[in-house]
């Protein structure tokens, strides 16, 4: 008893290796996972970044858009007068204000850098390139005779537009040598102004302006991605280093799986294939209880054994064999000394629908209960819904005329309604097989029987070898 006592001491456990080997696992993986962090958040912070770079770009490249917009608003008013152009630009001007708000979104993110500079030169210039714009608007509406009196508007949009229109342009004086031109001069005159050299050279400082911002916010981009690329570099080299250790980590738990388990699980399911009872005074405590427990279920297995299997091969509701026990049986006849009968439920369907389930199962029960009084010593079995099947082995002579007295008497206990059941009808085909039927052909025969009683009034039999003369 000492000497077993002082095995076990000296006897390594799972949980001590386990510990040993989990503590070193677990600090490796969890530097792997912060480092693992570390470069997530590194990349996540690329991206926000880059993101954010090219919505700065976008806002840059915002109010190139937004002054050709004005430009074109500006140019189709004065070649066509028509109120829309107007009323877009000044829309574009006092509510959509995507160049001040370009403006403000750089100088948020990055201060009174070059690149805000320059786009804020770019809108001063947009800004300054109104005047002439409100001029040959103002050329426009004269020579269009147009008023824009708000009064004159519906919406409270048009309304507030014609205000501006009065601010900004109305209020404009017309020069000397344009008050003295025909209807059609001005408007050619206006024409020019919006398309005239000096108009196109504003044009191009403003571009100009905004292209210098946006190379600007490339380059700071550039320098970002540079820094952040560095960064990552670093996070990489120490994971390299701790994968190496994971790699030893791995190859270490490998052993220890492969000597302290996989063997001992090895010798183990080698006696268990072979249904023995394993030997447990080595390998580890863990292991060794295990053996003991599976020692005590084995046992308790092998006096459970048919009870289970009763409960595969019987059917819940009825308690005849199921499919399983069916297929059970039949596999292991002598086809040619078995009788195959089958039986199928008439209008059983209409019983569940009109009756309910709760009927259809009660049905079945007693169904089940007449083959079984008239086949005691024969195997019944429920194969499907309402289909049940009866094998007879190693009939004797004369058994096809017990046969049709027993179906008589079942036909009339199956259709009786003192139980308060709805009368209930069978349609039974029945094969008797041969040295050369199977398993198949024989289930076959007897279907193709019963199908003959279903499709000729139901309730009744047929025989297969006497099916040209079943009624």
């Amino acid at each position: 008893m000492d000497k077993a006592q002082n095995k076990e001491k000296r006897s390594v456990s799972v949980k001590t290796i386990g510990f040993t080997l989990g503590g070193f696992g677990i600090v490796i993986v969890a530097l792997l996972v912060a480092s693992l962090y570390m470069l997530s958040f590194q990349f996540k912070n690329v991206k926000k970044t880059t993101e954010e770079y090219a919505s700065l770009k976008t806002s840059a490249m915002d109010v190139q858009l937004a002054s050709d917009y004005l430009t074109d608003q500006a140019r189709s008013f004065v070649v066509t007068g028509e109120d829309d152009f107007v009323f877009n630009y000044f829309k574009e001007k006092t509510v959509t204000k995507r160049r001040e708000n370009a403006l403000l979104a750089l100088h948020n993110k990055l201060g009174d850098i070059q690149a805000y500079k320059d786009l804020s030169n770019a809108v001063d210039s947009s800004v300054a390139l109104e005047n002439t714009e409100y001029y040959a608007m103002r050329l426009t509406i004269e020579a269009f005779a147009k008023s824009y009196n708000p009064d004159d508007y519906e919406t409270a949009a048009n309304k507030s537009y014609c205000q501006e229109i009065q601010n900004r342009v109305m209020s404009l004086a017309i020069k000397n040598e344009d008050s003295s031109l025909t209807i059609e001069q001005q408007k050619q005159r206006a024409i020019e102004y919006v398309y005239g050299n000096n108009y196109q050279k504003q044009k191009h400082d403003i571009s100009t302006n905004i292209n210098a911002s946006i190379k600007n916010i490339d380059d700071l981009l550039e320098k970002n991605v540079l820094d952040s690329s560095e960064q990552l570099n670093r996070v990489l080299m120490v994971q390299q280093i701790l994968i190496v250790f994971l790699v030893v980590f791995l190859v270490a738990t490998i052993l220890f799986i492969r000597n302290g388990l996989l063997k001992p699980i090895n010798y183990a399911v080698s006696k268990i294939s072979n249904s023995e009872f394993l030997d447990g005074s080595h390998g580890l405590r863990e292991y060794r209880y295990l053996v003991a427990a599976y020692n005590e279920a084995r046992e308790v297995s092998i006096n459970n054994a048919e009870k289970l299997t009763y409960i595969a091969e019987h059917d819940k509701l009825t308690g005849v064999l199921n499919r399983m026990g069916y297929e059970s049986v039949y596999r292991d006849l002598h086809l040619d000394k078995t009788a195959f009968i089958l039986i199928d439920l008439d209008d059983f369907k209409a019983i569940n629908d009109n009756h309910g389930h709760h009927v259809g199962d009660k049905m079945l029960k007693k169904i089940s209960n007449i083959l079984t009084k008239y086949f005691p010593n024969d195997f019944v079995c429920r194969i499907g819904g309402d289909e049940f099947a009866i094998l007879v082995f190693d009939y004797k002579e004369g058994f096809k005329e017990e046969l049709i007295k027993r179906f008589d008497d079942m036909q009339k206990e199956s259709s009786e309604t003192k139980d308060k059941l709805p009368a209930e009808s069978l349609s039974i085909g029945i094969a008797f097989g041969t040295k050369d039927d199977d398993t198949d052909s024989l289930y076959r025969k007897a279907d193709r029987a019963m199908y003959h009683v279903k499709t000729h009034a139901k309730s009744g039999y047929c025989f297969y070898d006497e099916i040209k003369v079943c009624k």
